[in-house]
């Protein structure tokens, strides 16, 4: 194949890759601002609630870890359709659910979808990469989702109060775009020769090399913050915004999702001069003072201190999280990324999930606002400890 004819396929591969990866983590965030809907539907409690989104990220993380090297042995594309294939079965179920149960299984079944697209999709980007651009595949990881759950929180909120019948119709447009992503995937030329060994890939393989346990070690409380306050905005924001606010509009309630992620897609293109010290001491102490800031919005029932408070924690969260990953990142050697990685996903979505559900139970016994207090305290904890270890181990955090 010529040069030029190469380069283009490549480049149609890359965009295809990143539009799907885009598009199912857009379907990913959608439910958010639904859920008031459905409690009201449904009449289910908070604590149900926080299971309904917890499903879901244990059907990702139990995917990644196990099938998150299979498109290596079976190719990129069979495993995008069959991610895409599950994600659109998970909008049908969504679209007809008739009961919580039905909620369930459809977050379930977009978990793993969602997982299969994201390993695949950031493996396709990587071979994909234009050459002109060399980092390219690396900020389509990073940036991508963040685009999708800050749109699909919008998305929602849009058909909510636009259009008629919203937990029908927003997910029978979602399945027309998922078809149309399979479609374009059918023509991305494959990356991957088929190769045996597709079995024993879905083996987990966790562990943490001697030489980068005190990198991890430092680097655990920034991830546990960051998905932490991640998970309890995507479970619980919208209901913070209508219950603790008195916000009922489901479009504030994506907007508010849009404030955590779209700062936090913009702050590592702001710092990417600075030090990864600076970067982290900087996002602990922003996420931190964001949260103590929305905790006392909460107090004072202030939504335009909430928001601010919301796009400074999401500052923090971008820098955080992208100097936290890269003092380990830099230092993985070659055979050691499958189970760093994999140590990585399950530290990062057991952190994403917890406080989530923890917040959800405490709920009932609670209140929402007490119980989103507790939650916020616990990733103020987090950022302090990350701030004492990033100081004692500040050797340990370069570029």
């Amino acid at each position: 194949m010529p040069n030029s004819r190469r380069e283009r396929s490549a480049a149609h591969g890359f965009w295809t890759y990143s539009a799907v990866f885009t598009l199912v983590m857009v379907v990913a965030s959608t439910p958010s601002p639904l859920y008031p809907l459905y409690q009201e539907k449904f009449g289910f409690s908070a604590a149900v609630l926080t299971m309904v989104f917890a499903i879901y990220v244990v059907g990702m993380l139990v995917t990644m870890l196990t099938a998150g090297s299979l498109s290596d042995h079976i190719g990129r594309r069979p495993v995008m359709l069959l991610g895409i294939g599950l994600v659109a079965v998970a909008t049908v179920v969504f679209a007809t659910a008739g009961s919580t149960a039905w909620l369930l299984v459809a977050r379930a079944v977009q978990g793993v979808g969602t997982g299969l697209v994201s390993a695949t999709a950031s493996a396709g980007t990587l071979d994909t990469n234009p050459p002109e651009h060399p980092g390219a595949a690396a900020v389509a990881s990073n940036v991508v989702p963040s685009v999708g759950l800050a749109t699909g929180g919008l998305l929602a909120g849009v058909f909510v109060e636009a259009f008629p019948a919203p937990l029908q119709l927003v997910w029978w447009v979602l399945l027309g775009v998922l078809l149309l992503c399979a479609l374009a995937m059918l023509g991305v030329t494959e990356t991957s020769a088929l190769r045996p060994g597709a079995l024993a890939s879905l083996r987990p393989r966790v562990g943490i090399p001697a030489h980068l346990r005190s990198r991890f070690l430092v680097a655990a409380p920034c991830w546990a913050a960051c998905w932490g306050t991640g998970g309890i905005y995507l479970a619980l924001g919208t209901s913070m915004v209508k219950s603790v606010l008195g916000i009922d509009n489901a479009l504030v309630g994506g907007l508010a999702i849009a404030a955590l992620w779209v700062p936090g897609i913009a702050a590592p293109f702001i710092a990417r001069s600075w030090t990864y010290l600076r970067m982290m001491w900087l996002g602990a102490a922003c996420l931190g003072a964001g949260m103590v800031s929305m905790v006392l919005s909460f107090r004072a029932v202030a939504p335009v201190p909430y928001f601010i408070s919301t796009a400074l924690m999401g500052f923090g969260f971008g820098i955080l999280q992208t100097s936290s990953y890269g003092t380990v990142a830099s230092h993985i050697r070659g055979g050691e990324r499958g189970a760093v990685v994999s140590t990585f996903f399950v530290i990062n979505y057991v952190a994403f999930s917890a406080p989530a559900v923890v917040a959800g139970f405490l709920t009932a016994r609670l209140g929402l606002q007490h119980a989103s207090e507790i939650a916020a305290g616990w990733v103020v904890l987090l950022c302090a400890i990350a701030l004492v270890q990033t100081a004692l181990r500040r050797d340990l955090v370069t570029r």
